[in-house]
């Protein structure tokens, strides 16, 4: 039993049954302390109350619901009918679209960083080209120009991929609010994401490596 303090009455009131907590505050606000309790019950003379219907198509319900309350209690004006997704989705609607503009500047930068560092590979490779003509030139074959290539770009790809670790946890906070549900540093999230820019990084250093494994060494060294 608990003592239950509604209005200016205080009564005792028998505990029947609990429930799991409901964040009806928003996903980003801890449950309230909630004591549900009979209508006929309570002491309070208006009450907007709300009738919570479970059904296997909820949005065909809808006029039915209407119609039913109408025939009721045809002086009760009915405010609204929507299904628990469509609250749900209302309440997340702001940190929705705070999200998905995160991840599209995240995905802009992903563009931007392979772009650049395609580029940045690709001057190296151009300026190695008389070096490259002349590994060439004396024995070092087209795979071994390739692996040279590719561990530069890997090389470039594990300093980056350690900034960008250490730059993460630096804004965990900052991403926090956006989050329910999963922490900011979770491993498995950064694990999945160090892999995907590994995976574009190594695809952004594969067109400059095969330019410089096709390098003719006599072009090379007479460019040169």
């Amino acid at each position: 039993e608990v003592l239950s303090a509604i209005g200016m009455k205080e009564d005792w009131r028998t505990i029947v049954g609990v429930v799991s907590d409901t964040r009806d505050d928003g996903p980003d606000q801890p449950p309230p302390p909630t004591l549900y309790q009979p209508l006929t019950q309570s002491d309070l003379a208006y009450y907007p109350g709300a009738f919570v219907i479970h059904g296997e198509q909820a949005p065909a319900l809808a006029p039915q619901v209407q119609r039913i309350i109408n025939e009721m209690a045809p002086e009760q004006p009915v405010l609204r009918v929507a299904t628990l997704e469509q609250i749900r989705q209302e309440k997340i609607a702001a940190e929705r679209l705070n999200t998905f503009l995160v991840g599209v500047l995240g995905l802009l930068a992903l563009v931007i960083s392979s772009v650049g560092l395609a580029g940045v590979l690709s001057f190296l490779v151009s300026e190695r080209t008389a070096e490259i003509g002349i590994r060439m030139s004396l024995g070092a074959d087209a795979h071994r120009v390739l692996g040279m290539v590719l561990w530069d770009g890997a090389r470039l790809l594990a300093a980056g991929s350690a900034l960008g670790l250490v730059g993460s946890f630096a804004v965990t906070r900052l991403l926090q609010g956006l989050l329910y549900g999963t922490e900011a540093g979770d491993p498995g999230t950064l694990a999945a994401v160090l892999l995907v820019m590994t995976t574009v990084g190594l695809g952004a250093t594969a067109g400059p490596a095969l330019r410089a494994s096709r390098v003719d060494p006599l072009e090379a060294i007479r460019k040169e």
